[in-house]
């Protein structure tokens, strides 16, 4: 079994964030805007929130992050990033599968968006049960209620 621990982010993983996220994302992010490595480290060290933030590790090496809202109806995931060298073998949904455990627990729905270029991304929801709700020009906006999972 998968044994990941969290770890509440400092303001000195803000490399270690945006190293994650430029690893995972700038594919997407270049295909839907194009990359402008000076904006997106500004864009980064503004929407850094340490207090909403996790370091994801397993058997302590760092493999990602979560940063998450947690409000009394939902958990919405800003994001969850994993080293692409840890993508395809189960990580991303053993650690959705805890949040989930968490939302219906909680008695919470859980919300994300995902960027349309992230066909794989959008699957990946798709297949742990998140319905698309809504979308933008670039974004799907996707939920996973705890009660309809329920029956």
């Amino acid at each position: 079994m998968l044994v990941f621990t969290f770890k509440p982010a400092k303001y000195s993983d803000l490399g270690l964030t945006y190293r994650l996220k430029k690893d995972g994302l700038k594919n997407y992010i270049e295909k839907t805007w194009g990359w402008d490595e000076k904006k997106q480290v500004h864009l980064h060290k503004n929407n850094f929130d340490p207090k909403k933030t996790e370091i994801i590790q397993l058997k302590n090496i760092e493999i990602g992050y979560l940063t998450k809202r947690v409000s009394n109806s939902e958990i919405y995931i800003e994001n969850l990033i994993l080293e692409k060298k840890f993508h395809n073998n189960g990580f991303g949904t053993a650690i959705m599968n805890l949040l989930i455990k968490e939302a219906e627990k909680e008695k919470k729905s859980i919300g994300l968006r995902v960027l349309k270029e992230n066909k794989r991304a959008k699957k990946f929801y798709k297949n742990l049960g998140f319905e698309k709700i809504s979308e933008s020009n670039n974004h799907y906006e996707m939920k996973k209620n705890w009660l309809k999972h329920r029956i």
